[in-house]
């Protein structure tokens, strides 16, 4: 598989106007994540199991975080309507900082960037 860059994966996720299967694919991919078993109703989409809905789930959102971060989260306070923020701070101190169209989009952006920097789902 191709080298994915996620920083360009953690931006793109920030700039969705809200949940996207193909970007929960992508990003199960780059950090080369179990697919969800248990939501592969119906026909199979080319025999490929389903991704967890990373952008559309606060649950599938949260375990992404790498481990020991801390995170805190919700709607801007900043007066930008519609738009929430996400801080993850890792066990080491660095933090890291996202604004995204909806929460789990935050957090995922945020733990995208945070696992970069520990050098998480680089191949």
């Amino acid at each position: 598989m191709a080298e994915i860059d996620l920083e360009a994966l953690a931006a793109r996720v920030e700039r969705l106007e809200g949940p996207c299967r193909e970007t929960d694919r992508a990003i199960m991919e780059a950090l080369a994540l179990k697919p969800d078993y248990a939501a592969d109703w119906g026909p199979r989409d080319n025999c490929r199991p389903a991704p967890f809905a990373y952008t559309g789930s606060l649950d599938a959102a949260v375990a992404l975080l790498p481990g020991g971060a801390m995170r805190r989260s919700g709607d801007s306070a900043v007066g930008l309507m519609g738009t929430f923020f996400c801080d993850i701070v890792r066990p080491d101190g660095c933090d890291f900082h996202s604004l995204a169209n909806n929460e789990p989009c935050a957090i995922v952006s945020a733990a995208l960037r945070a696992r970069l920097m520990e050098g998480e789902g680089e191949k």
